[in-house]
């Protein structure tokens, strides 16, 4: 007779999570066949092997918070350099969770509840002003501050290594709209004393916080911050790789490559392992003034730069810039003659990376492209210049 302990509920895994990190159990496999006599011992007095059939598991379909780039019932991380405006991002995120809005890229997305975890910027003076400039229902969010222990008297901070019982009775009690979304901004105020820089450390902490997502069905995005330094872009985010690694898809915030000391910012996706398609990154602006309170402003064109183009070039010191190269391929497109608006337009899209409209138009300005509108709509000339000089590939 085997020792081994078969779960065939997932309440029984889920449980875990109420678990000491150092506790989390891991998956063993079944031997193939008999083991031979010198094989170590299956179980011991104080350990058992847990396993899981797989014909025993049912197969669900993903589901996302922000189709096909933010999953619930998963970790998602959110990185860059400081002042970028990832805050901004999640709370963005947060408004659109509490109101039911669409997404930047047209997706719907139902109303939810939202808790958020924010160690760096105050409640009165700064979050709840952004959430209003968003057009947040403020109803539909609230902040976990701190942690009150029996026995003892005052608070503490949150702590991720020991409170996630806490975070879900939060859950739990949330009552109507149910919680899809939960911010942890930055994820390196709520660690405690773990080496950030360990990766055994990490996905120590991570591994319940996993298993949380997962019973909750709650999309959990977590804010890191980069270091300067070089190698990939997945590399630049402070801690161990495994902050990474426990996530299903991870995003950075980066300057725009052809305006860096200029507003415009890209949110480009670094890893996304449950998306069937590559929907490139985003560009967005933080616009307000007059007194007025920054908001997010996002375009609606993808943006086809990949994160690690922008940490390569930002390595060397030469930026990489999609005006130069749509205005190249503009000039040689028009050099045989005018095209129709349609036809500048497709043959955009079809190119490889895509130039998105914005893009176009700034090679179009550029260049001082012609627009004459006639019986097939508009269409694109190059201006009449002595000394033209068409550049080569």
């Amino acid at each position: 007779m085997t020792a081994c302990a078969w779960m065939k509920t997932k309440e029984e895994m889920l449980a875990a999570f109420e678990a000491p990190a150092t506790e989390y159990p891991r998956l063993a496999v079944e031997p193939a066949g008999p083991a031979s006599p010198d094989a170590p011992a299956l179980s011991t007095p104080d350990r058992t092997p847990v396993t899981v059939r797989m014909s025993d598991v049912t197969p669900t379909k993903v589901e996302w918070l922000w189709p096909s780039r933010i999953p619930l019932g998963k970790l998602t991380m959110l990185s860059g350099e400081p002042d970028l405006g990832k805050s901004f991002i999640t709370l963005d995120m947060a408004a659109r969770v509490s109101r039911g809005a669409g997404w930047p890229d047209g997706h719907s997305g139902p109303v939810g509840g939202v808790v958020l975890l924010s160690a760096e910027d105050d409640l009165s003076d700064t979050v709840r002003p952004r959430l209003d400039a968003m057009g947040a229902n403020v109803r539909n969010i609230q902040a976990l501050t701190a942690v009150r222990e029996k026995g003892k008297s005052g608070e503490r901070v949150f702590d991720l290594t020991k409170d996630l019982a806490t975070l879900g009775a939060v859950l739990d009690c949330a009552g109507t709209p149910r919680v899809s979304l939960v911010v942890i901004d930055p994820i390196s105020a709520y660690l405690a004393g773990t080496d950030s820089n360990n990766n055994t450390a990490v996905r120590g902490v991570l591994a319940p916080l996993v298993v949380l997502a997962e019973k909750y069905r709650v999309a959990i995005v977590m804010v890191n911050h980069n270091r300067k330094s070089e190698g990939s872009a997945m590399q630049r985010s402070i801690g161990s790789i495994a902050f990474v690694a426990a996530t299903r898809s991870t995003y950075t915030v980066v300057r725009d490559a052809e305006d860096p000391s200029g507003p415009r910012r890209l949110f480009l996706p670094l890893k996304n392992n449950l998306a069937q398609s590559d929907l490139g990154g985003l560009a967005f602006a933080l616009e307000g003034g007059n007194g007025e309170m920054p908001r997010v402003q996002w375009e609606v064109d993808p943006v086809h730069i990949t994160a690690d183009e922008v940490a390569a070039a930002s390595a060397t010191g030469t930026m990489p810039r999609p005006k130069e190269k749509a205005t190249v391929w503009l000039m040689e497109l028009l050099a045989k003659g005018p095209v129709t608006a349609v036809e500048g337009h497709r043959a955009a899209e079809q190119h490889d990376p895509p130039f998105a409209d914005r893009t176009v138009a700034r090679a179009r300005k550029e260049l001082g492209v012609v627009s004459t509108q006639g019986a097939e709509g508009w269409t694109w000339s190059m201006p009449e210049r002595s000394g033209t000089c068409i550049p080569t590939r």
